[in-house]
């Protein structure tokens, strides 16, 4: 409650009482239309993703356009699905040191299998789409990832000699995370001509565009996730456990920004390879300067922020001309109507709570007089086992409901039964 109180005192006046009655539209119309809950997602028209692209190029095919082969969009995507494995694999690899323990080589060893078989797939169906001749091209290389430094946030390009100090020699051979799968923009644009399939050229740069278009995305919502847990988590922290989890949180959401980030730089390393210049001046190279979200973002009413300068992908659109801070209003609007609804919840909770804790007190005085009303049968006393029975099940209850009324006043000194 108290970070959604932080959020609320520190909004626009005016755009919290817009949010309120969007608010209270979503709960009155929820019932009947469940599409009116959409106000707590991003409205924001989004730039089309990896999905959208392979479901437009399928529609393409499907409708006999072009010379495209059928299934060439959802082979090229599973391949970029797969480069994405790779690299997360070799980030979490880096990531472990030079001294993994026995679990981590294993669960290494796991991934690295199941990572194989998806190769291995998607090099037998590279025959339907390039040929068998394919491969003919002796010049195989590694593929090439640039890291993100875990400590200073920096890009790093690693080199395989780097790696291989690091590596368990068992495991030196087998490294499908550096494979050099056979997608068109590793291949080449020249060697797709020579083969008769320069047309999955396009289709792969359509993909990439959308496959540029989620992880940017991704990296603005944990770029304004980390902001906001500086804010509402990191600095009310007071003591050191709290700090802890606090700096622990942020640091989870860090790798991810970093995955993405290298996700990214990958994708438009694959664009330069595919000489899709138009794209590469649109999405621009990631800096390390670009990552960094000021605690001071989560609050849209501080000094000169209005003209602050933010980094290029945050106002970047479908058209990629616009230059305006719509994209965090939305973020704000979407995230305090989420911390809203679990304020209110937490209320219902609070409120509901104090009557279980009656009814719970009610019902064990309730089972003890129902005892003792069973020591005498239509007047008829009962035999002594049955009387020291129901006696005894008669305290029992009484005792539970002495426990029940200690603990309830220790959780809350007002409380009181409510009748």
């Amino acid at each position: 409650m108290a970070a959604f109180q932080k959020l609320h005192d520190a909004a626009d006046p005016a755009i919290v009482e817009k949010w309120e009655e969007q608010d209270r539209q979503a709960q009155i119309q929820r019932l009947a239309d469940p599409s009116a809950m959409d106000v707590f997602d991003v409205q924001l028209q989004k730039a089309p993703t990896r999905k959208q692209q392979e479901l437009a190029l399928l529609a393409r095919v499907g409708r006999g356009g072009g010379n495209a082969q059928r299934g060439a969009a959802t082979w090229i995507a599973s391949g970029i699905t797969i480069e994405e494995l790779q690299i997360s694999l070799s980030m979490d690899i880096r990531r472990l040191g030079k001294h993994p323990t026995e679990t981590q080589h294993l669960e290494i060893g796991r991934r690295r299998t199941k990572l194989q078989s998806r190769i291995d797939e998607f090099t037998i169906a590279a025959v339907n789409h390039l040929g068998e001749d394919f491969d003919l091209d002796d010049d195989i290389r590694d593929m090439e990832v640039e890291f993100i430094d875990d400590s200073e946030q920096e890009v790093d390009a690693v080199t395989d000699s780097e790696h291989d100090s690091h590596e368990d020699p068992r495991c030196m051979v087998f490294r499908p995370e550096n494979v050099m799968i056979p997608l068109p923009s590793n291949i080449g644009i020249h060697r797709c001509t020579e083969l008769g399939v320069g047309h999955l050229v396009g289709q792969e740069i359509a993909l990439r565009e959308g496959q540029a278009n989620d992880t940017l995305q991704a990296i603005r919502v944990l770029l304004a996730d980390k902001a906001v847990l500086f804010r509402t988590t990191v600095r009310p922290a007071k003591s050191q456990a709290k700090v802890t989890r606090a700096w622990t949180q942020v640091h989870s959401v860090e790798r991810v920004i970093r995955l993405q980030t290298m996700i990214y730089s990958k994708c438009r390393a694959q664009l330069s390879n595919l000489q899709a210049h138009a794209l590469l001046e649109k999405y621009l190279r990631m800096e390390k300067s670009h990552l960094k979200a000021s605690a001071a973002v989560a609050d849209p009413n501080a000094r000169g922020q209005r003209n602050s300068t933010l980094p290029w992908f945050w106002s970047l659109d479908v058209q990629g001309d616009s230059i305006s801070n719509d994209w965090m209003n939305e973020f704000y609007r979407v995230h305090w109507l989420r911390a809203k609804a679990l304020r209110d919840r937490w209320s219902e909770e609070q409120l509901l709570i104090e009557y279980e804790m009656c009814w719970t007190l009610q019902f064990f005085l309730h089972k003890a007089g129902m005892w003792l009303s069973r020591i005498t049968r239509n007047g008829d006393p009962l035999p002594e086992g049955h009387k020291c029975y129901a006696i005894r099940q008669a305290h029992m209850y009484h005792q539970l409901a002495k426990h029940a009324r200690t603990s309830f006043l220790k959780a809350n000194p007002m409380f009181k039964v409510i009748v």
